[in-house]
């Protein structure tokens, strides 16, 4: 007869690891995921292009998509909605290989909400998308414009007056039965900052999403100084888990790195802004594999992930889990891992979400 509990763990040496763990920081979060059939369990990302997918062929491709994949065949009912999409894509070619949003004429880019890539819509510019749902929301940061028109399924259009007290504002719709919807929104005058969408079908009370907040070239510099809106944006998503995976232009010389003392810095002030919005929010820092070895770093890559380790002994519900210790060195790629010199193949990304399944899974 087989034995799987491994002999000779006591009750209390068992209590101790249990309560001492690497994960040990994140069982707040893996209670919510345990709760995902009886309510939300939203994740928060964090990153830059290679979270954000540049280098996978689609949207379902990117490995945050495949890890929600994941995720959700296990603890949830149902399939779930699309989640969250942005205004924009902001990874160089996924602007157009990746579905979102379409425009009557290009928009000018914005720097708010999550990931900070928003589009202004106007009088002049309109934006649709069609998307499988139940109901959706849209969000806004309000500029000089504070009225936008919304449109389902061609029927009349919906005028939407944001509160002119606040700059981040959401309108939603609900009711709908289960299936594509085609939204047009429609802004007025000199126009307003569109901020993305996130859609559910039958996953409005109870699932599990990734949000993706991630950046093309981002650093937990732009996170932290730079581009701020994104925390004031956490009030709409109210995450069980922020996910943080910038480390690669931060560390290379190549994007304007810095030391791994600033990296540190930057990343407590992420930290303790989210933590404004939601006390106590878990995070986990999920750094990808190492540059190639043709790439000058500002410090050795060792020094950043020590840095991580620092944070989150001094930081409670926080912790590391490093893809770079679980891929190994991409310099040579014989296996069709990356897509170019910095970022994952579809391949790649396959390979990254079963290891960020793996850490967002109950220990």
């Amino acid at each position: 007869m087989g034995i799987l509990d491994v002999p000779g763990i006591s009750r209390a040496q068992a209590d101790f690891r249990y309560a001492t763990g690497a994960f040990a920081p994140l069982y707040g979060y893996y209670a919510s995921l345990a709760r995902a059939r009886l309510a939300r369990c939203d994740i928060l990302a964090l990153g830059d292009s290679i979270m954000e997918g540049q280098g996978a062929a689609t949207v379902p491709d990117r490995w945050i998509n495949k890890s929600q994949d994941d995720l959700r065949l296990r603890w949830m009912t149902g399939a779930g909605g699309p989640g969250f999409v942005p205004a924009v894509y902001a990874a160089g070619p996924n602007a157009t290989k990746f579905p979102s949003w379409a425009y009557s004429s290009t928009p000018p880019a914005l720097p708010q909400g999550l990931g900070y890539k928003a589009a202004r819509i106007n009088d002049t510019v309109t934006a649709t998308i069609t998307r499988k749902c139940t109901s959706f929301k849209l969000f806004f940061y309000r500029l000089a414009a504070d009225v936008v028109t919304v449109s389902v399924d061609g029927g009349a259009p919906v005028t939407f007056t944001m509160n002119t007290s606040i700059r981040e504002q959401a309108y939603s719709i609900s009711g709908l039965a289960s299936g594509d919807h085609t939204i047009v929104i429609t802004g007025t005058g000199a126009g307003t900052s569109f901020c993305g969408s996130v859609f559910y079908d039958g996953d409005e009370t109870a699932g599990v999403s990734i949000w993706d907040a991630s950046h093309s070239g981002a650093t937990m510099k732009l996170y932290a100084e730079t581009y701020t809106n994104w925390v004031e944006h956490l009030q709409f998503v109210t995450p069980k888990l922020l996910l943080m995976g910038c480390l690669t232009n931060d560390c290379r010389a190549s994007s304007n790195g810095y030391s791994s003392a600033l990296y540190k810095g930057y990343a407590q002030s992420i930290i303790t802004q989210a933590r404004v919005k939601v006390p106590s929010l878990p995070v986990l820092f999920i750094p990808p594999y190492r540059p190639i070895d043709t790439e000058t770093l500002i410090e050795p890559w060792d020094n950043y992930i020590g840095k991580l380790h620092e944070l989150a002994a001094e930081n409670a519900h926080c912790a590391v889990y490093d893809m770079s210790l679980r891929i190994p060195n991409v310099t040579t790629d014989t296996y069709g891992f990356r897509a170019d010199s910095v970022h994952p193949s579809s391949v790649g990304m396959a390979y990254m979400s079963a290891l960020a399944t793996a850490a967002l899974t109950p220990k």
